[in-house]
């Protein structure tokens, strides 16, 4: 094979590649960065299910949206990365729950 035969091929298999990659990416995890290089989302498939993490400027978990057994389900938490709130769709209807600074339960709701 010829230089200018294999430089064809190499753009061919790039313009494939590039076509394949404009229609879906696949993995099972998926970090996205800011300008620091510091993970601010975090999509993951693992095997209780999909989630959705969401990261403050510090690196600390603020955010999650996932979908596990028990259905689907939000948590928010505070600055210090610390649960304050929890919302998940059960079968039977919602569950909710409020928790203090300290991660205990101040309100919850079936």
């Amino acid at each position: 094979m010829t230089t200018e035969e294999r430089l064809e091929k190499l753009e061919r298999e790039l313009a494939d590649l590039r076509s394949k990659l404009a229609k879906q990416i696949e993995t099972s995890k998926l970090l996205i960065v800011d300008e620091n290089g510091k993970t601010r989302a975090m999509l993951t498939v693992e095997k209780d299910g999909p989630g959705l993490r969401l990261y403050d400027e510090k690196g600390e978990f603020r955010a999650g949206l996932g979908v596990d057994e028990d259905g689907p389900g939000l948590g928010l938490a505070d600055e210090n990365g610390k649960p304050r709130a929890r919302l998940v769709a059960v079968k039977d209807g919602l569950e909710l729950g409020l928790y203090d600074e300290n991660g205990e339960s101040v309100w919850s709701a079936p």
